[in-house]
């Protein structure tokens, strides 16, 4: 076995940090950069996805999930309606967008990789990173008929049991919400000055194409 420098291992604990910090930061950038791109709504909540937030000063973290103390690792976005919450009802014609932000897709299906010596999914055992992605989920909403059910932005997120990818809209069970559904690699999105405004345009247009209510834009 090699003997461990830990002064190397250290300045990788350094330089990662501070990596996180900088990924973070253009996340923010890409997230105002949307919002902009749909002055129709507003932004609303923001949560992390799959694991719990850092918790309240007088939690313990060591009882916790080591991931809870990383909350934007994997995180979901909502833009509504401005007259509108996640607990409001939903009527005919509305539409909401959820964004799913995720650092590493490896975590979603990593239950399987947990270990008696890491709280949650253990690193060690997650396939390697050149085998998994960065990426940018969409998903837009609209309200298709009467909301006979009272059903709610929240109801229609968590009746959503499908992460199915496809070219046409998906009515969920139950519901007369239907849902749209579009992933983009954020190493794309990056790379490029204009590709979030494409991606914002192809957005519009879907919706467009579905009879919401929106002005038209150039690409």
């Amino acid at each position: 076995m090699t003997e461990i420098s830990y002064d190397d291992l250290f300045e990788n604990v350094r330089k990662s940090w501070r990596i996180v910090a900088s990924y973070q930061q253009r996340i923010f950038y890409l997230l105002d950069e949307i919002e902009s791109g749909f002055p129709e709504l507003t932004f609303r909540y923001w949560e992390p996805n799959h694991h719990d937030r850092p918790g309240r000063g007088t939690s313990k973290p060591t009882d916790r999930w080591s991931w809870d103390l990383l909350p934007f690792y994997s995180i979901n976005y909502w833009l509504t309606p401005p007259e509108k919450d996640l607990k409001s009802q939903l009527k005919a014609g509305d539409w909401f967008l959820v964004f799913w932000i995720e650092a590493d897709s490896s975590f979603y299906f990593s239950k399987a990789t947990e270990s008696k010596s890491f709280n949650g999914p253990d690193p060690s055992m997650m396939p390697p990173t050149n085998e998994t992605d960065s990426l940018l989920w969409l998903y837009a909403y609209r309200v298709v008929g009467a909301n006979e059910d009272n059903c709610t932005l929240r109801d229609a997120w968590g009746a959503d049991d499908t992460d199915e990818i496809t070219d046409e809209w998906h009515l969920i069970a139950e519901t007369n919400v239907e849902r749209f559904l579009w992933r983009e690699k954020l190493s794309d999105l990056f790379a490029e000055e204009e590709a979030t405004q494409r991606f914002i345009l192809k957005a519009r247009t879907e919706l467009i194409k579905r009879g919401t209510k929106l002005e038209e834009r150039q690409s």
